[in-house]
């Protein structure tokens, strides 16, 4: 293993569970955990007392819902570790490829809430 690569993906580790953090601080506890409900599996964007906006996990498509509509129509999304280590290599590499979508969704809306804030650059 290199030292350095291990190093460096640790400080990006890092910057990601900061940024997360972040992006929950600004956006509501629920934002970027992952609900099922009518139409699929989603990513919280944004949750406050009246809507809860959300990001498809596999087409970053968003839909905001009504508070109580999310609370009656959803629930939140876990994924089992035991069947990520025992599970069959199907399971395993369907569960792996959840997580992946999880983590992209999840960098799709700290991306876009960036973007949103850096002024436009100019040529």
């Amino acid at each position: 293993m290199n030292p350095t690569s291990s190093a460096a993906q640790s400080a990006d580790l890092e910057q990601f569970v900061a940024a997360c953090a972040a992006y929950r601080a600004r956006n509501g506890r629920d934002a970027l955990f992952p609900y099922i409900g009518p139409g699929g599996r989603f990513l919280v964007r944004r949750a406050d007392d009246v809507s809860v906006t959300l990001v498809a996990l596999h087409t970053h498509q968003g839909t905001e819902v009504p508070r109580d509509r999310f609370r009656a129509e959803f629930r939140p999304y876990f994924i089992d570790e035991v069947d990520l280590f025992f599970g069959s290599e199907q399971t395993r590499n369907a569960l792996q490829a959840e997580l992946d979508a999880q983590l992209a969704a999840s960098r799709y809306c700290i991306d876009q809430e960036l973007a949103s804030e850096s002024p436009a650059a100019t040529y």
